[in-house]
């Protein structure tokens, strides 16, 4: 039997920046805040906005 792959959806966000592995994710989501936090592997916090 053939195994048909199933290609990813398209991303709705990509993030860049200058940070390694990311551990942790924390999404913030109110009527005044739409942040991202990412907890990386090195111990740093990046905040990202959606705005």
């Amino acid at each position: 039997m053939k195994k048909m792959g199933i290609l990813p959806p398209d991303p709705v966000y990509i993030f860049r920046g200058d940070m390694g592995p990311v551990h942790s994710l924390l999404f913030r989501i109110s009527p005044y805040i739409e942040h991202l936090y990412t907890g990386t592997e090195s111990g740093n916090v990046h905040v990202w906005d959606f705005k």
